[in-house]
């Protein structure tokens, strides 16, 4: 069985499998900047979590790592502009309007215009990096920005500390969205991952600007 743990050196926290430092599959050092994070990922590590589900601290954190490792945030920040497109923003299934009407155009329009602007003055890497894992499951931009603005903004300003609660309004507002969008109540199984995913995002988001939540 092997043995994870970290250690603090210097400014960062470096974890160890079975006292050897600890890499991504892509050969990027595993470091953790706060101590709250460090003991997320650790417990994540032992519990066998996969780097690959998006409900996992490990997928947001592993994305960070290696954005950190070859790009720079202005970097990422200018790859995720090109992305967006009218086009896109329209077809996106999370952009809350499922008809074509005028009102979807002009948030379709909206966004276009303003999440370039969100990508480079708003978020730093690690905010990028969990709008991006975000965005490679589900193929949306605009969920993780509905997350930031209805639950991370208003802990970040603390307009609201029951975070909890702002999840499960998420939640059930999200459940009626896709009954409406996709024409049939999601399954269980599909919500309870949507949930694991929107607690990780939250708290991967939060704890990049220092608020750490349980």
């Amino acid at each position: 069985m092997n043995n994870y743990t970290y250690k603090p050196e210097e400014d960062e926290y470096v974890f160890y499998k079975n006292d050897k430092k600890l890499t991504t599959p892509d050969g990027a050092l595993v470091t953790a900047d706060n101590k709250h994070l460090a003991k997320k990922i650790e417990e994540a590590l032992k519990n066998g979590e996969s780097f690959t589900s998006p409900t996992s601290v490990l997928s947001f954190h592993y994305t960070y790592v290696k954005l950190k490792a070859e790009y720079t945030k202005e970097f990422v920040a200018k790859d995720f502009s090109d992305c967006i497109s009218m086009e896109r923003q329209m077809r996106d299934d999370y952009l809350m309007f499922h008809q074509d009407s005028p009102i979807k155009v002009a948030h379709a329009n909206f966004f276009a215009k303003n999440l370039p602007e969100y990508f480079h003055e708003s978020y730093n890497l690690q905010q990028l990096a969990a709008i991006l894992t975000v965005h490679a499951v589900y193929e949306s931009w605009m969920l993780s920005q509905y997350i930031v603005s209805d639950i991370c903004n208003p802990i970040f300003t603390g307009e609201e500390d029951d975070y909890k609660g702002l999840i499960n309004w998420f939640m059930e507002d999200l459940e009626e969205y896709e009954i409406d969008q996709f024409s049939k109540k999601p399954g269980k199984k599909h919500l309870q991952e949507m949930r694991g995913m929107i607690e990780t995002f939250v708290f991967y988001f939060c704890q990049s600007f220092g608020r750490y939540l349980d």
